[in-house]
């Protein structure tokens, strides 16, 4: 296995190939009943589990698999719980490290945030600047809200039209939330919603890009595009992915 340090923290409510791996490795290690099923989700038995492994060998018992527990276990990872980990770790380092459209949404949200001071917020007639005048980077809009800021990204990538109105100039959130696909779990380029806007409007609040490590650009205000953590606002509504 390519180095000894877990590809993520695995605790209560983990989903994933990492776990059935886990779980491997514990019974191996006397801490999981022959008999018992081995799934791919982190349950109570699990963090039962790892937290007697953890008071056996002497470290910190707080039920997470993080690079300590994970090291003191790695030698009941048989070839098979290692292949798996692999997979993971694999799948990880293609999600932070995006190619071909993501890349490129993921660029120009970027160039709007290292350009923040010189992009207002505006709601009126001048949003969608970038997609109607044609503004590609380096070059940057001066003038967008949050849902056109988020369309001139992909429309700079040559991606879907988010809004799935073929660039026309016009979309907001309401139109963003229809097309592509809801996610548990964001890639680079994906859009994240927050809030909720009652009927009539019946659409999220807010719309920021996800650009990788648990971080978003947000254009919410006067102040520009600022990159934040995906979970700055406590009202996250919902993930959707417009690409493979």
């Amino acid at each position: 296995m390519a180095g000894e340090k877990v590809p993520r923290l695995l605790e209560l409510g983990s989903k994933g190939r990492d776990v059935r791996a886990l779980k491997r490795a514990l019974r191996r290690a006397g801490h999981w009943p022959k008999g018992a099923r081995v799934s791919n989700f982190f349950d109570e038995d699990t963090d039962k589990a790892v937290r007697a492994f953890q008071r056996a060998t002497r470290l910190e018992i707080d039920g997470q698999v993080g690079d300590d527990t994970f090291g003191a276990l790695l030698p009941h990872y048989d070839a098979y719980s290692k292949l798996l980990v692999d997979q993971v770790r694999k799948r990880m380092a293609k999600r932070a490290n995006p190619s071909g459209k993501r890349q490129r949404i993921v660029a120009a949200a970027f160039v709007g945030y290292t350009n923040r001071d010189r992009i207002h917020y505006t709601q009126d007639a001048r949003r969608m600047q970038g997609v109607r005048e044609g503004i590609r980077v380096p070059r940057f809009p001066e003038f967008e809200d949050c849902s056109s800021f988020a369309t001139w990204c992909y429309w700079v990538a040559g991606a879907p039209d988010p809004n799935g109105r073929g660039y026309d100039g016009f979309g907001f959130t309401g139109t963003q939330i229809g097309p592509g696909k809801q996610v548990a779990e964001p890639r680079p380029g994906d859009l994240v919603f927050y809030g909720w806007e009652p009927a009539p409007r019946n659409c999220p609040r807010h719309v920021a890009v996800y650009v990788g490590n648990g971080k978003v650009v947000s254009h919410g205000s006067d102040t520009g595009p600022h990159l934040v953590t995906m979970d700055y606002r406590t009202d996250r509504s919902q993930i959707r992915s417009y690409l493979p």
